[in-house]
């Protein structure tokens, strides 16, 4: 990976516990261009100059005015040596009210997300992170094909799990 320069972004999944039976997803505003009505966590694009937990706060607060979290990078899926999305979680209160300005979230069970219509690389991420539990201590890179692009979103197969972060 040294050399490449890849575009980068975060998304970020809320869980209700340790042994989660809830997770906080987001359902994209019908009028995005990318991704509309489809499913994925809170996040958004990593600035120039900024670490990628620095973004992810940073989404956190400016979608959802989220503030008194720590937010765990578990992992990454890198699309195709040119694009790489990092996952971040982190434990928050399920009953406490969140509203997002980039569409609606949803505290939903850990056992429904899949039946969700989920951005394609993020269901290879969630499915990855099911078969561990849902653990944020673990950290894991999904090395992934591009196979087109679909409502502005990468159509993706994973080629390889890795364990620890690759870049």
């Amino acid at each position: 990976m040294k050399g490449v320069k890849l575009k980068a972004w975060n998304v970020i999944f809320l869980l209700d516990k340790i042994e989660p039976s809830k997770i906080l997803i987001l359902k994209r505003s019908p009028t995005k261009s990318i991704a509309p009505n489809m499913y994925t966590g809170i996040g958004g694009k990593v600035e120039e100059n900024e670490t990628l937990y620095e973004s992810a706060y940073r989404e956190l607060y400016e979608e959802a005015d989220i503030k008194d979290i720590k937010l765990m990078h578990f992992a990454d899926i890198i699309i195709s040596n040119y694009k790489l999305i990092a996952y971040f979680g982190g434990y928050y209160d399920w009953n406490k009210n969140i509203k997002c300005n980039e569409g609606d979230l949803e505290w939903t069970s850990v056992k429904d997300v899949l039946s969700k219509n989920i951005i394609p690389s993020t269901k290879l991420v969630l499915l990855e992170w099911i078969k561990r539990s849902y653990s944020l201590t673990e950290k894991w890179t999904i090395i992934a094909e591009e196979l087109g692009i679909q409502n502005g979103v990468s159509l993706a197969k994973t080629l390889e799990v890795k364990s620890g972060f690759i870049n």
